[in-house]
């Protein structure tokens, strides 16, 4: 003959709340995991775009750099021209 154990309902209630206990604990350490893993893939996300920032400033910074050079250049013809007519200027005068 086959007896079944029959677990009393306090008993049932009392393993309840224990797994209820221990599973509050899990669960909130599982959203704290949760909370770091979002933040974690957002810095990820935004280190994956510092290379190609960088790459775009660098190229501005290029372009700016080129564009001194040819002011530069354009300055210094300037100079050189005023002082050719200045000398010419000097040459008419005497």
């Amino acid at each position: 003959m086959v007896t079944l154990s029959r677990v009393s309902p306090r008993a049932e209630l009392e393993t309840a709340v224990l797994e209820s206990l221990f599973v509050q604990p899990v669960l909130k350490h599982l959203l704290d995991l949760q909370t770091i893993d979002v933040h974690l893939q957002d810095v990820r996300a935004r280190l994956v775009q510092f290379p190609k920032r960088i790459a775009e400033i660098d190229a501005r910074v290029a372009a700016a750099r080129g564009e001194i050079d040819k002011a530069k250049a354009a300055h210094l013809t300037a100079i050189k021209e005023r002082k050719k007519y200045e000398l010419d200027v000097e040459q008419w005068k005497e």
